[in-house]
């Protein structure tokens, strides 16, 4: 075999290589990441492990397939709805979830693209407004009158969205860091500050899967 045609063997298995690769890659960043519900959350059996008392949690989801949303409750009672930050799920309010479900329904939710709920390939679906209404399938969904809302990080601009929006549904509001959202989108729009203090969520968003699992990103957060 001659130089040349081993040179254009080589170009074409590489060629072919090279179109899988971005074939799979266009593939990975159109196709949606949907969870299994038959598989329990891991978090769940954990929190059941080491919770206090005689109240424990169960999980479900809510919401149109393609874009369900995971929640995990415990307890009765007036209701909190727990909305965490970024990058975190449900499982960071877990403490505060101890604290009232003694006396109170505590629900906490993951916010869609996080911990067990859907992931929409869709960048639209995650729009604040459908953002929010993954609390509205939650209130829906135990037919609830009124709710106490908490949330935490970027949590706050999704719960104060709501309370915006269902000013007849909210009892109270209690927000930890990030401003409202109306505020926050409006300083991210005209203020340069804050728009490099709020960069990083670019950074995160620029991780693949693949990457973070060969990593074992996943061992070192836990």
């Amino acid at each position: 075999m001659s130089v040349v045609s081993i040179l254009k063997s080589v170009a074409l298995y590489g060629g072919g290589i090279i179109a899988a690769i971005a074939l799979g890659v266009f593939a990975w960043l159109l196709w949606p990441i949907n969870v299994d519900e038959s598989k329990d959350d891991p978090a769940v059996l954990v929190a059941n492990e080491i919770a206090l008392g005689d109240v424990f949690y169960e999980e479900g989801y809510v919401g149109p397939q393609g874009a369900r949303t995971h929640y995990v409750t415990a307890g009765q009672g007036d209701a909190i709805i727990f909305m965490h930050g970024f990058p975190s799920y449900w499982f960071s309010m877990f403490p505060l979830m101890e604290a009232f479900k003694n006396d109170h329904q505590v629900i906490a939710i993951d916010g869609l693209g996080v911990g067990r709920s859907d992931a929409p390939a869709d960048v639209d679906a995650y729009k604040l407004e459908q953002l929010v209404g993954s609390i509205e399938h939650v209130v829906e969904r135990f037919d609830l009158e009124r709710v106490h809302l908490v949330g935490h990080d970027w949590g706050v601009a999704i719960v104060t969205a709501y309370a915006q929006a269902h000013p007849e549904k909210v009892n109270t509001v209690t927000t930890m860091a990030a401003l409202p959202h109306n505020v926050l989108l409006t300083r991210l729009e005209q203020d340069d500050e804050h728009r490099e203090v709020f960069a990083y969520t670019s950074y995160f968003a620029s991780a693949n899967p693949v990457l973070l699992k060969a990593l074992g990103v996943k061992r070192q957060v836990w």
